[in-house]
């Protein structure tokens, strides 16, 4: 029971713990209990657990619900239909701290990076929001853009409704004239609502929710898609809230070198999830106080990060039970 509280200097201390004396007189003068030395600990714990139970007996009021253990596997189906979700907000997991759910609003947060070292679960994260979005919404409220990489990883989603496979179109520059023109729509519609002082939610709440998903950040700027790279880059600078919505992934190791206008664009919104350590990345510039220390991490585990801000989470998939 002794030990050391951090401090300069360390404090020593030893800790209270309960004696039961006439428990364990009366078990040694009943030798019902042959070992009881050797294993003194665990006969302290069981009379404690005794004592406790005793004592739910008698108490009077509320019992305290029990305490819940982070599971395994979080099913975002599942999390999706627990909790009263508004528009457009995707559950990407549970708090590890209290095991809330944390929440990704599309429309407040639009440019979002999904980062991670190899086989970490970024992409299969990324379909699992794409999956729900599907469930969830028609195809005359969503529309997704989907921007796969040479290893194939948004590939399983590219039957779904509502998925346009970029890499398959056959002119890449009509799907960048024909976004620039809605963006021009909507531009000017939202002008006109402001000076008329309309209803700018009815307004917003009009259009169709548009999301570019880019499975390799660093193969797609490397690539010779240069008007579709500057359509994005002028996205991420000039028209947040015309419900447009970009999400990329990347190896930790390429976004830290990666100084393509779009993607610089792109990390200076500082909005992203990161899975795996927050001390080893210079992508964010959220960092944990001096002197904590993290927890050992499993698959799937992470932070969802805003700006300086970041929650710790276990990350939801969706999957059929």
């Amino acid at each position: 029971g002794r030990g050391l509280i951090r401090n300069s200097p360390p404090l020593e201390f030893q800790t209270a713990l309960p004696i039961f004396r006439q428990q364990i007189l009366k078990e040694i003068n009943e030798e019902k209990h042959v070992n009881l030395f050797a294993s003194k600990e665990n006969y302290r714990a069981q009379l404690m657990q005794k004592n406790i139970e005793s004592y739910k007996v008698g108490a009077k009021g509320d019992i305290a619900p029990p305490i819940p253990k982070m599971p395994n596997n979080i099913n975002m189906f599942k999390l999706a239909e627990e909790i009263k979700m508004g528009r457009f907000i995707i559950p990407t997991g549970k708090n590890d701290n209290n095991l809330e759910p944390v929440l990704w609003d599309i429309n407040k947060n639009p440019y979002l990076i999904v980062a991670g070292h190899i086989q970490s679960g970024k992409s299969t994260i990324v379909k699992s929001w794409i999956q729900l979005l599907v469930k969830e919404y028609s195809e005359e409220e969503v529309e997704i853009y989907a921007i796969d990489s040479n290893s194939m990883g948004l590939y399983e989603i590219m039957g779904l409704p509502h998925i346009i496979s970029v890499n398959e179109l056959k002119n890449i520059d009509d799907l960048v004239e024909m976004v620039k023109r809605e963006l021009d729509i909507r531009r000017n519609e939202m002008n006109k609502c402001k000076k008329s002082r309309g209803d700018m939610e009815s307004l917003h709440e009009s259009w169709k929710q548009i999301i570019f998903a880019i499975d390799n950040l660093n193969e797609f700027t490397d690539s010779g898609h240069y008007g579709l790279k500057e359509l994005m880059e002028r996205i991420v600078k000039k028209e947040y809230g015309l419900k447009i919505s970009i999400i990329a992934i990347g190896n930790i190791n390429d976004l830290e070198s990666n100084w393509d206008p779009f993607a610089k664009a792109l990390r200076e919104c500082q909005v992203g999830l990161l899975l795996g350590s927050l001390k080893e990345q210079n992508i964010f510039n959220a960092r944990l106080p001096y002197g904590s220390y993290e927890k050992d991490f499993e698959m799937g585990d992470g932070y969802f990060i805003n700006k300086n801000k970041y929650v710790g989470l276990r990350t939801a998939y969706c999957f059929e039970d």
